[in-house]
């Protein structure tokens, strides 16, 4: 069985993954499914193509909600270009960290494994 200080470093490394992958999705990715544009009330509802602030009209085509920092791509499914290449640069992290420190090392108590 590993040793106490190294179930804490691997239990601290898998919470710290988590909360990159829970941060990285909240602030990144627009929901397809659900044409949500992530800041507070600019929902845009599909069946009736609206979003419920003045001027901040959805088209369905392009899925787009006009204010600048809003702009769901409906073919990457990204708010844009740059948040895109950030999005795929901290998902290119989190996974490379997850292989190096919890695969490679061997985090697991009694032959059950963290991950």
């Amino acid at each position: 069985m590993p040793s106490g200080d190294k179930i804490k470093h691997c239990v601290s490394m898998m919470l710290s993954f988590l909360l990159l992958l829970l941060n990285n999705g909240s602030s990144n990715y627009c929901n397809r499914s659900s044409n949500y544009c992530n800041r507070s009330s600019n929902y845009c509802n599909r069946s009736s193509n609206y979003c419920n602030r003045s001027s901040n009209y959805c088209n369905r085509s392009s899925n787009y909600c006009n204010r600048s920092s809003n702009y769901c791509n409906k073919y990457s499914n990204y708010k844009n270009s740059n948040e895109k290449f950030k999005f795929e640069m901290m998902n290119r992290l989190f996974l490379g960290l997850y292989y190096h420190f919890i695969k490679e090392q061997h985090c697991y108590v009694d032959n059950y494994f963290f991950a």
